[in-house]
């Protein structure tokens, strides 16, 4: 197996964090965030694949509403308004517009999208806690080299003074 091979069986891989789903604030960006990707790529689509640029800006935003991250009315409105926009309106007429969103919408509210965050079950490398992350030394000579101190002489018992550590050899 070449190292390529090893590679692509690698970025294949399922990665090995669970999945947590998002809630609240963090769902709702990431839905409006969602949004905004569809209708930049309706907005970038010209000519004859408008329409089919519309029609898959609707379904994604059908499934985003589905989960719950954005409201259906809200999406609907921002669909037309990138749909005049980009001339749809124009071109195919308001009520085809529309009637393409909502068929659409409802397409992707059958395929609910999935809005959710990597829940790590270990430690990454080079967090704290991590055998990973400790540092190897490449030589014996980076080693640092333990010095034990001598221990204290005995306390003679009558004794008032504090001992006398010798000092490190």
């Amino acid at each position: 197996m070449t190292g390529a091979a090893v590679l692509d069986l690698i970025d294949a891989a399922q990665p090995f964090a669970e999945l947590e789903p998002l809630t609240g604030d963090e769902l709702r960006r990431a839905g409006l965030a969602a949004l905004d990707q569809a209708c930049a790529r309706l907005k970038a689509a010209q000519g004859d694949g408008s329409t089919a640029a519309l029609e898959e800006a609707a379904r994604e935003a059908g499934s985003i509403t589905a989960a719950g991250a954005a409201d259906e009315a809200f999406a609907k409105a921002l669909l037309s308004a990138e749909a005049a926009g980009a001339g749809l309106i124009k071109a195919i007429g308001a009520k085809a517009v529309n009637k393409a969103i909502v068929a659409a919408m409802k397409m992707g509210a059958k395929n609910p999208r999935s809005f959710s965050k990597p829940i790590m079950s270990q430690p990454r490398p080079g967090e704290a806690g991590n055998s990973a992350a400790v540092h190897v030394l490449s030589s014996p000579e980076d080693h640092p080299v333990a010095v034990a101190a001598a221990p204290a002489p005995p306390r003679p018992p009558d004794s008032d003074d504090p001992p006398i550590s010798s000092p490190p050899s």
